[in-house]
Parts: structure tokens; sequence; C-alpha cells
């Protein structure tokens, strides 16, 4: 049974802890006026109790402001700290959390680009090493001296190999053995096709050669070695046949100024010096066209003379502006 307790009885003061100090001192650091009443400071819980008077209403405010100025107790205090402790460690957890997610989406972005770039040349790899993809199938194209079967002969060492890893250049040195091909393009037709389209040497004439004869081009390079002459081609008769004689380069361009009416008739061309270079034609008649100045215009009275001396068997049009008729 509790006992009653005297309410106008003055309470024993509670000894303060050193925090409540410690808070009260802060507090009243801050408090402007009159310190609050010894019975406030000693916690008495009724100060009217302790026998002071009525006071008047100045005095009145200043005890309530005193009141209001009163320390905060030590478990509001430690209630506060665990509150703020709390704030922190969750605001703590927040960024640890917001920065190892970052790291892992970029963590998830570089493996999964990592992972595109390995599948991707996988892929890549897979299907340029496929079985499929390689050549089986040589196609000859631009042939009409040369035989196709011989090219592809020549072509078969490429066939079974990666389409994708064909050397154009050991398919050059292959077709090399071939005079009459000046030169060669090379196409991959996926899935498994080699094109190769051939540009061949143009004779331009032939030439005594021991016994036979060599048909060659306009740089001289031999096409072919036959034992007869040729009938649709000219028969040169110079010191070389090659760029590096000037009877040769001569008697190239003086068949290159002919008009295609005469050239197409030409039959032996000689030349051994720039300036004497004579054109013989199937009917017998010789031109002696001398160099190869003024091919325009020597050919252009060559063309009026023919055709004013049908007959003629010498026509010398190396001066073309006095021509010469024998």
């Amino acid at each position: 049974m509790r006992r009653p307790t005297n309410v106008n009885a003055t309470t024993r003061p509670q000894r303060e802890s050193w925090w409540s100090r410690v808070i009260g001192r802060s507090e009243e650091d801050h408090v402007k006026g009159d310190p609050a009443p010894p019975a406030a400071k000693r916690g008495d819980p009724n100060p009217a109790s302790s026998g002071s008077q009525p006071v008047s209403g100045a005095a009145e405010s200043n005890a309530d402001a005193g009141a209001s100025a009163s320390p905060i107790s030590a478990w509001q205090a430690r209630r506060e700290v665990r509150r703020r402790s709390r704030e922190r460690k969750r605001f703590e957890r927040r960024e640890v959390h917001h920065f190892t997610e970052r790291s892992r989406r970029a963590a998830r972005r570089s493996a999964i680009s990592l992972g595109l770039v390995v599948a991707l040349i996988g892929l890549v790899a897979a299907i340029v090493t496929s079985p499929v993809l390689r050549v089986r199938e040589i196609v000859v194209e631009g042939t009409s001296r040369v035989s196709v079967a011989d090219v592809q002969t020549a072509l078969q060492p490429e066939v079974g190999g990666l389409i994708a890893f064909v050397d154009y250049g050991r398919v050059a040195d292959r077709l090399s053995e071939f005079s009459l091909i000046k030169s060669i393009s090379i196409e991959s037709q996926l899935p498994s096709t080699l094109v190769v389209s051939v540009t061949e040497r143009t004779p331009l004439g032939a030439a005594k050669s021991g016994k036979g004869y060599v048909v060659f081009d306009a740089a001289g390079v031999t096409i072919q070695k036959v034992d007869k002459a040729p009938k649709d081609l000219p028969v040169f008769k110079v010191s070389r046949v090659s760029v590096d004689d000037v009877g040769f380069r001569s008697a190239v361009a003086v068949l290159d100024a002919l008009p295609d009416s005469i050239r197409s008739q030409v039959k032996a061309i000689s030349g051994t010096t720039r300036d004497n270079v004579t054109v013989t034609l199937d009917s017998g008649l010789a031109i002696v066209w001398g160099d190869a100045s003024q091919s325009e215009f020597k050919a252009t009275v060559l063309k009026a003379v023919v055709k004013s001396a049908p007959k003629a068997r010498k026509i010398d049009i190396s001066a073309p502006d006095v021509p010469v008729v024998g």
C-alpha cells in the first residue's frame, strides 16, 4: 500500500549527471536574461513550497523564460544521439549501395560489350573457316587465244582453300607462265567461286627468229613462237624486237599512224633507223614513210596519192609536202 505523499513537502533534489550538466550549461550560455530560480536549478518540483512570495509579471516572464531554457534530460540526449547515429548509418548504407550498384552496372556493361565482341569474332571466324566457303570452282573469262583449261589447271592448287584468304599475288605468279596474258583481275564470289578475268596481249606483228617466227605485242613482249608468219600480222624487219631499239619503236609508231584501210593491207614494215621506215602492202606497193613525225599529215597525203595513182609501185612521203610516186 502506497503511503500518502505530502504535496507541499520539499522534495529531495536529485543529483544531475555529467551529460545533463554539460547540456544544461550549453543551453544556459545561449539564454539571455536572468538566470533560472535556484529552486528550478535544484530541480525542485514545487517552487512554491520553498517559501518564496508571489512575484510581479516581469518576474513571472523571466521565470517562464528560464523554465523554457532548462536543460534536456540525459535520456532525451541519448535518444537524439541514437537517432542521429541511425540517420548517419542509413545515409552511409545508401551511399555504399549507390556506389556498389553503379560499379555493378559498369561491370555488367563491360562484360556484355566484351561478350558481344567475342561472340562476333567467333561468328566471323566460324563463317570464314566454314567448309562451305572454300574454293570449289574457278571461272576464267576474257580469253580468246589462251586455253581456259590450261588456266584452270595452273590454278588447281587454289581449289579447296579458304575463299577469303586467296592470295591474289600467288594466283598472278601461277599465270605468269602464260605469255599471252597481259594482266588479270580476280574476284571472289561467295560461297565458293573464284572468277579470273584475263586481259590478253594484242599481237602486233611477227619477226624472223631462227627457223621460225616470234609473235609480239606493241611492247615487244613475245606472245608465242610459230613456224610460219601469220597471214593477218605484218612482218617486222628490224634490228631487234625491243622497245630499246629505235628502229622498232619507229616502226610501231608508223604502223599505229596508218589509216585503218591501209593498216589492214600491211604485209611488212622495216626500219633500222629513225628516218628510214618503209611499209610494204599486200599489193606490193612500197611506202617510204621516213620518220614517225607528221604521221597524221602523211596519212592524209598517202590516201590522196593512192587514190590518184592506184597503179603506183612506190610512194615516198618522207617529205609529205612533196610526195614522190614511182
